[in-house]
């Protein structure tokens, strides 16, 4: 299976799993691909490093994680990036399918117990919303 087909399936996988361990399987399954890192690179996404944030506060106790993330990848010539993220010590990864505006995160909690969360990000285009106008911001769910 080529490297875009399997980024396709995970992409279906995140979408319609009810059990999330699947995903994260499919996804390190992935980085196994020779060319995965090969090409991947660096990018940037304004609206990720919000999303990020509000996982952060989602997944720690009183929503009062500090998260740190690694620099966001993209795989190149696609929607989809992820990356190392941590969040109060704590060691966890993304990954995110900008097109749907569909992710999911992990975060190793205690020994080998690993929280996993779905999010979907919608960009608010209304007079009503009280985000910052500086730049399209998403809505976490």
């Amino acid at each position: 299976m080529t490297l875009l087909a399997r980024i396709n399936k995970l992409k279906n996988t995140v979408l319609q799993a009810q059990d999330l361990n699947k995903a994260w399987i499919e996804f390190f399954d992935l980085t196994a691909h020779p060319d995965f890192m090969k090409q991947s690179g660096p990018s940037r996404l304004e609206n990720l490093g919000v999303i990020l944030e509000q996982i952060g506060k989602s997944m720690t106790p009183n929503e009062s994680g500090k998260l740190r993330a690694a620099p966001i990848v993209r795989l190149n010539g696609t929607d989809f990036y992820h990356g190392a993220l941590d969040i109060d010590g704590k060691p966890g990864a993304f990954i995110y399918f900008d097109d749907v505006g569909v992710g999911m995160a992990a975060l190793v909690t205690y020994g080998t117990k690993t929280e996993l969360c779905r999010f979907t990000a919608t960009v608010v285009h209304s007079p009503h919303c009280f985000v910052p106008a500086t730049t399209q911001q998403p809505a976490v769910h």
